[in-house]
């Protein structure tokens, strides 16, 4: 009875998953085989989804969402949400989200406020709000260590192809050197012949029979 049970909740968990994953397949006309390659498992896994056999975590979720480019409400996913897709979120409720994901005390201090007087509620906003800011601040570092990493990156790309056409423009130099050489050696291979027309042994012995 307890395994019946645990499928039936892995089953009622996993609904959110299945549903989502139903709307990815009929928008881009796929497939169980091919969504399973999509979302890099087997295609037997959602049989296991679906029987309650296994149950869809994080993993899987954030597999899914890249497969929306980024559309899909993970915290639909969750049962979070009633809104499968972001841009159907009301601006309140993503306000609540992104709260929540900057301060982990948010329901602890939800709760608080609504117990505490109206004198207060102004001080957990601002609080709130200041955890908004730093998590937005660090998220502004984050993108500009990343873009100081690329400009990094297309200077050393930069600084590879100059030495490229250096050794090109070197390598050219050279064959061109080398070539004035050969045509120099040529040129005084044959001014050489023009003046000792046989060979220096043939010359000496042409010079002991006049001699004789």
């Amino acid at each position: 009875m307890e395994e019946k049970e645990k499928f039936e909740a892995n089953k009622l968990h996993n609904a959110p998953f299945l549903r989502a994953l139903e709307v990815l397949m009929n928008e881009k006309n796929l497939n169980q085989t091919q969504v399973a390659d999509l979302l890099e498992t087997k295609s037997g896994t959602f049989s296991d989804y679906k029987s309650g056999k296994k149950k869809a975590g994080p993993e899987m979720y954030g597999r899914l969402a890249r497969a929306f480019r980024g559309r899909l409400n993970t915290r639909y996913l969750t049962g979070e949400s009633e809104y499968m897709m972001l841009a159907n979120v009301p601006d309140e409720e993503i306000l609540e989200y992104t709260m929540r994901d900057g301060n982990p005390d948010y329901d602890v201090q939800k709760k608080a406020k609504g117990t505490c007087s109206a004198e207060a509620e102004p001080v957990t906003h601002i609080d709130t709000m200041s955890q908004i800011n730093a998590t937005i601040s660090a998220y502004i570092e984050a993108i500009e260590s990343l873009k100081r990493e690329l400009r990094t990156k297309d200077e050393l790309l930069a600084e590879k192809d100059s030495r490229l056409a250096d050794k090109d423009d070197i390598i050219a130099t050279l064959k061109a050197r080398i070539s004035d050489l050969e045509r120099t050696i040529a040129n005084d291979h044959l001014a050489d012949i023009d003046r000792y027309p046989f060979t220096m042994g043939a010359a000496e012995d042409n010079k002991r029979t006049k001699i004789k």
